[in-house]
């Protein structure tokens, strides 16, 4: 396999939690990782990769954040439906149309951009840590939840792009559930029957998930929608706008993760009520684990 540079603006999450680029990195062969903690600009990473790489280097990037990198090879992996979301990107058209080749992360993403070929590789996630954990109730004490009162968690920024406003007409509408919220964001006054938690790591979200009945989503437009999919593996069912990877699902495995409804009010008492949900079963079966998605990059490299 030939050399491969692997460049985001940072390849780690921002609390620190391991992400797509840490797993790339770790399972990939002869790669390297460039972003703006080992660099000072992205002219500075375009100048080592011109300079100092071989001229057959293939450049990963992401194809949305980040001016196109260097006159090499590269593969443009677009994981934001900017088109889709009504927010066209000029440095994101530039990105994806000087690119060699494109990976998207979904066929709902894919769909915007049909323009353009490429590959499907879902980010994959670390089911060994999103997972069930043993006496929910012991953990809901942890976080002083009442004991009998249904919990829901949100998992988002508070803000139109995550559908905060509809979130919020939900746990206004239903004072006797506790809702767990958790942002990187800015933290902004919330009803009483709801706390919020920011920056947290990924062990305490992975508790937090577990203290919760459903996952409620009000995102109008989502691609792959990571926060779901790492609370159906907690074996927490899902509540949110028809949107994101599951809609290339059949109604059948739907019905099995959770509910999928414009009407998010009646929508809490369809997932309070729904009986036989195996969403974790059900992601699993999806092969949308990590280990997978390394593998479908390392056959997409030597294919390239």
């Amino acid at each position: 396999m030939r050399d491969i540079v692997l460049v985001n603006n940072l390849l780690t999450g921002c609390m620190g939690e391991r992400v797509l680029w840490d797993f790339l990195l770790e399972g990939i062969p002869n790669i390297q990782g460039m972003d703006l903690r080992s660099h000072q600009s992205f002219t500075d990473i375009t100048s080592h990769i011109e300079t100092q790489c071989s001229p057959d280097v293939v450049v990963i990037q992401n194809a949305s954040f980040l001016p196109k990198i260097a006159n090499r090879r590269t593969i443009a992996f677009l994981q934001d439906n900017l088109r889709g979301m009504g927010r066209t990107n000029a440095q994101q058209e530039h990105v994806l149309r000087t690119s060699d080749y494109v990976v998207f992360n979904s066929i709902e993403t894919s769909k915007s951009y049909s323009d353009y070929e490429g590959s499907i590789i879902p980010i994959g996630i670390d089911s060994n840590l999103f997972a069930p954990q043993q006496n929910r109730q012991k953990l809901k004490n942890k976080y002083n939840l009442k004991e009998g009162s249904p919990v829901g968690i949100f998992v988002g920024d508070f803000t139109d792009v995550k559908g905060w406003k509809d979130v919020l007409h939900v746990i206004r509408y239903y004072p006797h559930i506790q809702f767990i919220l958790v942002t990187k964001g800015t933290v902004i006054p919330v009803p009483s029957n709801a706390q919020v938690f920011q920056r947290i790591d990924q062990q305490q979200l992975c508790e937090l998930i577990n203290c919760s009945d459903f996952f409620i989503l009000g995102s109008p437009i989502e691609t792959q929608c990571l926060a779901a999919l790492e609370a159906a593996l907690c074996d927490v069912p899902i509540l949110m706008r028809p949107t994101g990877i599951f809609m290339d699902w059949s109604k059948e495995d739907r019905a099995r993760i959770g509910v999928f409804t414009n009407n998010l009010i009646n929508g809490v008492e369809k997932i309070l009520s729904s009986q036989y949900l195996t969403p974790r079963q059900t992601v699993q079966s999806k092969n949308l684990d990590i280990t997978t998605t390394i593998e479908k990059w390392k056959t997409l490299l030597d294919n390239i």
